[in-house]
């Protein structure tokens, strides 16, 4: 019976040892894991707040987009009103080129017809001129004469005098031809004028719808590179809010795991005092049994 105990005892203080050595051996890994999971949850700690700053700068950035593409689409608009104001401009200029051209063609039509009235008023002088002269003729016959030429000597006066009044008529006629002419010439030279400025006007109106044609390209190319970016930027704010979810689950995880370590630590730490405390009782039991066994023997 003594004996039996005697190794019973050497199992438990062989266990005991195990025991011991094992949760020591625990222990130190739990240890070096602790220490790690420590070192790991604060790198986590940091990443995760930098992976929060990188998503509000995301997000930052998505609403900035969304700024310069809402600006950029107002750029658009406001190109394509110029370019239509620019085109209804050269309609304008196309339209006043086509009424001066039809004012000068006007003027050129009535001076030609001034031309044509000089001409018949110039044959009207020479007709009353070469009149007056018969007619001063006549009436100086007239007067040599008998009663009847007297009477024909002052029909001959009265030719004259109308002779005169026709002439007087034509100079005031001719004073208002030339009149029409200098102002048919200025309405000519005024008329060309307008064209040359119209089609100075229309060129310059022409260079600034191409620039404006080429804005709008542009404003177009612009708003749609923007908006680009900014559906880009929406989706990296996505992935960066889940990114930073994703951190915090695993950082919350990782806490879990080491505040489960410190639990294990701890009840390592307590199972090693158990087994060496285990390892005491049986030692001393073993000591105390030791003058039984040899009187046993």
């Amino acid at each position: 019976m003594r004996v039996h105990l005697a190794d019973v005892m050497s199992q438990l203080q062989r266990a005991g040892a195990q025991i011991s050595a094992t949760t020591e051996e625990i222990l130190t890994t739990s240890g070096r894991y602790e220490a790690g999971a420590t070192e790991q949850a604060s790198s986590l700690d940091e990443t995760s707040a930098t992976t929060e700053e990188l998503a509000r700068s995301a997000r930052q950035i998505a609403e900035n987009a969304g700024s310069v593409a809402e600006i950029a689409q107002r750029t658009l608009g406001a190109a394509q009103q110029g370019q239509g104001s620019a085109e209804a401009f050269l309609g304008s200029m196309a339209r006043m080129r086509q009424d001066n051209g039809a004012i000068s063609s006007a003027v050129v039509r009535l001076n030609k017809r001034v031309q044509q009235i000089g001409k018949i008023v110039e044959f009207i002088n020479g007709v009353a001129d070469k009149s007056e002269l018969l007619a001063l003729n006549a009436e100086l016959e007239g007067t040599k004469a008998s009663e009847v030429g007297r009477g024909f000597s002052l029909v001959a006066a009265e030719m004259r005098r109308l002779a005169e009044n026709v002439l007087e008529s034509t100079k005031e006629i001719e004073g208002l031809i030339e009149e029409v002419r200098e102002a048919s010439a200025a309405a000519v030279s005024a008329t060309e004028g307008g064209v040359r400025a119209v089609e100075t006007g229309t060129t310059l109106a022409q260079q600034v719808s191409e620039s404006l044609r080429q804005i709008v390209d542009l404003a177009g190319q612009t708003s749609y590179a923007v908006r680009s970016i900014s559906l880009a930027t929406q989706q990296q704010q996505m992935g960066t809010d889940q990114l930073a979810d994703t951190m915090a689950d695993i950082l919350r995880i990782t806490q879990q795991s080491l505040n489960a370590t410190k639990q294990v630590t701890t009840a390592n730490t307590d199972l090693l005092v158990l087994a060496r405390d285990l390892q005491g009782v049986v030692e001393r039991f073993q000591i105390g049994q030791e003058p039984l066994g040899e009187e046993g023997g």
